[in-house]
């Protein structure tokens, strides 16, 4: 696939879309629950069963997961572009604090295409 048929995705849009995290993230505590989700919870048994101790979770929200992961022992380094979402993780209570980095993001002009990234 050549260069020319793959469309970048606006500024604007990435924009749009970190400002309306930021409004839910800033309205609504928990807003996906306080639960950790199903995939979580299979996550953390192959990671168990792989030994891994490191994760790097892309887009952790408000920290559901994230505090699931820190408190079952692994070093969890968090990116979000929504600086509220980090923000909220940081300030919930653990007993356990695993955190490696708690970090925003930036969203640099991506490309999108049909195809698998290289």
């Amino acid at each position: 696939m050549s260069d020319s048929s793959v469309r970048p995705i606006e500024r604007a849009v990435l924009d749009a879309q970190r400002e309306q995290w930021t409004r839910t993230f800033e309205t609504r505590d928990d807003f996906m629950g306080a639960v950790p989700s199903e995939p979580a919870n299979h996550a953390l048994k192959r990671f168990r069963a792989a030994s891994v101790r490191d994760l790097l979770e892309l887009g952790p929200g408000q920290g559901r997961d994230t505090l699931f992961f820190a408190q079952a022992g692994l070093r969890v380094t968090a990116l979000d572009y929504a600086q509220e979402g980090l923000d909220q993780v940081s300030r919930k209570p653990t007993s356990v604090r695993r955190f490696r980095r708690l970090t925003r993001a930036s969203m640099p002009a991506m490309r999108t295409s049909s195809s698998a990234w290289p």
